[in-house]
């Protein structure tokens, strides 16, 4: 590196897209969509004025709870676009470890799957806020859950109190890029953009906080020591609701204009191999236990 970076993620993506438009940033095959990077920023664009037409302010927190789709990287950025924080959940979370979570962590947006196996992400929101029932989209009053206002389901069905996420990124064309351009602008390179918890294996889980400073020069060190460049093809099969998902390999690969392989929502090793041979993945990432599924 020549020098630190002072830039936010918001900015950093609209350099990398300017300079790569028509390289691949995006390829989640379980769902069979692919996006070049000019598409990738205007859906992000799109998706941070749909943030901005709900009211969301600079420093609110919004929680993701998703196993790995397309969906979620572009949240992740859209929501660093607003100046917003984003607070990740282990796809694995119990009843007990959600509520603590979304508590302590102030959230005023939830970003969820219906769940990984099946619906069992409604039905956990749903017994820690019984009152979703009644509520109408973004209007969640929440004994338990005080601050939580927004709930917004990925997916194509439509439950009470919860917004659709693609209903989101419809009311961002109601948005104007000036608007869009003024928030963006506001943020500094010092600002919070994450709020991840440690797993809690010998207490309870803590909060630990990011710049955009920080993340961004990690991730793009990171990215010359691996002599990471625009031709590689990372497979991205780790949990981007981890830290090496969302930051050492995601904001990473993209900081360098390389392509993204989602080649499954959770980990398979079959799926894996697939991709790998498929895309022509040029990076591999993952556990020593997952290297040994994948031999």
């Amino acid at each position: 590196m020549t020098g630190l970076l002072k830039i936010t993620v918001g900015d950093l993506l609209d350099q990398v897209a300017s300079k790569f438009p028509g390289n691949e940033a995006l390829i989640d095959l379980s769902k069979g969509e692919k996006y070049s990077y000019r598409e990738f920023q205007r859906l992000v664009n799109q998706m941070a004025k749909g943030f901005l037409k709900l009211g969301l302010k600079k420093g609110d927190h919004i929680a993701l709870w998703s196993p790995n789709r397309w969906e979620w990287i572009v949240s992740e950025f859209a929501v660093a676009k607003i100046g917003a924080v984003l607070v990740s959940v282990d796809t694995n979370i119990q009843l007990q470890g959600l509520e603590y979570l979304l508590r302590q962590s102030d959230s005023k947006g939830l970003i969820l799957k219906e769940g990984s196996r099946g619906s069992e992400y409604i039905e956990m929101i749903r017994k820690l806020c019984p009152e979703l029932n009644n509520s109408r989209p973004g209007q969640l009053n929440s004994s338990s859950l005080p601050e939580l206002k927004h709930l917004i389901l990925i997916s194509d069905r439509s439950h009470p109190g919860m917004f659709l996420w693609g209903e989101i990124l419809e009311m961002g064309e109601e948005v104007s890029e000036q608007e869009l351009t003024g928030r963006q602008r506001s943020i500094r390179h010092d600002d919070v953009v994450t709020l991840l918890y440690t797993s809690g294996t010998t207490g309870v889980p803590k909060g630990v906080v990011s710049t955009h400073f920080g993340i961004i020069n990690t991730s793009v060190a990171s990215a010359e020591i691996q002599k990471l460049t625009e031709r590689d093809r990372l497979c991205l099969s780790m949990p981007l609701a981890h830290m090496f998902g969302c930051v050492c390999i995601t904001l990473a690969g993209i900081s360098k204009g390389s392509a993204l392989v989602i080649p499954s929502e959770t980990f398979d090793p079959q799926k894996v191999l697939e991709a790998i041979e498929k895309e022509r993945c040029t990076g591999i990432y993952g556990s020593p236990s997952s290297s040994i599924s994948l031999m």
